[in-house]
């Protein structure tokens, strides 16, 4: 509302023809914050001015607006080769996951022939195919060897 009063009284001082020196404070006050404003401006196009200069001279000169076909072949083959880098880290992904998973379970396997061969030492005499105590745990072991004995060495 002050600036309304003020406005309405500088008004009315201009039609009659009466300036006093308050009117003038502000009216030199305000033209020498539209003249600031005004070299900010021209200081921040400047400075714009020279980023783009820059920029022009680091990437060999003035570049060219690119035509809309161009645009949208580059873009297209951008969409197709993010799509094959994207199924590629896919498949990588998979082929990790594989390998380890092959590697716990060779050393499950590793842990598993550890433990026969201890009970192999403890039970030594009595591990044979014809001892009806040991004898299921002699033919499982025996199985176990006949199966997974390649895949360790």
């Amino acid at each position: 509302m002050a600036n309304s009063d003020f406005l309405k009284n500088l008004q009315n001082a201009v039609e009659k023809g009466e300036f006093n020196s308050e009117a003038a404070k502000k009216i030199t006050e305000i033209t020498a914050l539209a003249d600031l404003k005004q070299d900010h401006n021209m200081e921040e196009l400047n400075k714009r001015k020279e980023n783009m200069d820059k920029f022009i001279e680091e990437n060999g000169g003035y570049v060219a607006p690119v035509d809309k076909e161009v645009a949208t072949a580059a873009n297209t083959e951008y969409e197709i080769k993010m799509a094959e880098l994207k199924e590629r880290d896919s498949v990588m992904k998979n082929f990790t996951t594989l390998i380890e998973i092959e590697d716990m379970v060779k050393a499950s396997i590793e842990d598993m022939f550890s433990f026969i061969d201890e009970m192999e030492k403890v039970f030594a005499e009595k591990l044979t195919a014809d001892n009806k105590l040991y004898g299921d745990l002699y033919s499982k072991i025996e199985e176990l060897n006949v199966k997974y004995k390649s895949l360790i060495n």
